[in-house]
């Protein structure tokens, strides 16, 4: 009767492990329940920031060989070459020979035979700086000791220092010199000088200077162009740093209304990189940092 009343329980429900089975899945069902009711939240946290501002004095040298806290940076030195040209009027005057003066040549037979007198035959005056004419034509001189024979005659150099006074070309150049007299008996003309243009020292010196400037100007432009972006360029040290050539047109003693100069320059100045700059900045900066703060 009691077994008809209570039956028995299954088998499977005395195993330890279907027994542990179902107490597992019991309590993960116990805390699938606390997950879903547990409280929960997000917290975001959000640093202070602030903006940092410092002025500092800083000074380049090429003599520096780092970046100091005292603000001394390395300045590097930068190059660039140019060539310009540039043209100015000259200042002087000089008086050149112009046309060459003639005249009329009187040689005189101081023996007693015909002789010839070739044409280019040079006759002169007498003195340290004798003025040289020549014949322009040839001619025979008449037998007879005293015969005469007129022959025209230029002088060799032009200007008006061949306009001379009669009587003044007395001496015969080469052989015929023991043979023969001469003499001008009129004076010689048509010789004459005129004022050219010339450069003076002083014109060199105002072209060369000037040249100079305008090629530097230059350079004060073109030369930060050749830098890294954020380098720092100093003005005040832009200097010429050698000059490769320089050619002046006409030369020096010759003349012409204008004066010409090719100038080739190598100039040069001093430049702080932007990467010691910004190095600079970080180290200062960072040494006034408020308690608690870093840099981002």
């Amino acid at each position: 009767m009691q077994r008809e009343v209570v039956p028995a329980e299954g088998r499977w429900r005395n195993l330890i492990g279907i027994r542990l089975l179902f107490f597992t899945l019991a309590v993960l069902a116990v805390l699938a329940l606390l997950v879903l009711f547990f409280p929960s939240a997000t917290v975001v946290l959000t640093p202070e920031t602030r903006m940092q501002s410092l002025t500092i004095s800083a000074s380049a040298s090429p003599k520096a060989a780092a970046v100091e806290l005292n603000g001394s940076l390395p300045s590097q030195l930068a190059f660039t070459v140019i060539e310009q040209s540039k043209t100015a009027q000259v200042t002087g005057s000089v008086i050149t020979p112009n046309t060459p003066a003639a005249g009329l040549a009187r040689f005189r037979n101081l023996s007693i035979g015909t002789m010839k007198i070739p044409s280019g035959t040079v006759i002169r005056t007498t003195g340290s700086t004798p003025v040289r004419f020549t014949t322009t034509a040839d001619a025979v001189m008449p037998a007879g000791v005293a015969g005469t024979v007129d022959v025209p005659v230029q002088a060799l150099e032009p200007g008006a220092s061949g306009n001379l006074p009669a009587d003044s070309l007395i001496a015969i150049e080469g052989d015929l010199g023991t043979s023969l007299a001469v003499t001008n008996p009129s004076p010689t003309t048509g010789g004459s000088d005129h004022r050219a243009p010339i450069q003076t020292a002083g014109d060199r010196t105002h072209l060369h200077g000037a040249l100079v400037s305008a090629i530097l100007d230059q350079c004060k432009t073109s030369l930060p162009q050749s830098l890294g972006q954020g380098d720092i360029f100093f003005p005040d040290t832009l200097a010429v740093g050698k000059v490769l050539s320089e050619t002046y047109f006409p030369a020096d003693g010759q003349t012409g209304a204008t004066l010409s100069l090719t100038m080739s320059l190598k100039c040069e100045g001093q430049y702080a990189r932007a990467a010691d700059v910004n190095s600079l900045a970080n180290l200062a900066m960072n040494t006034h940092l408020p308690a608690g703060f870093e840099a981002a």
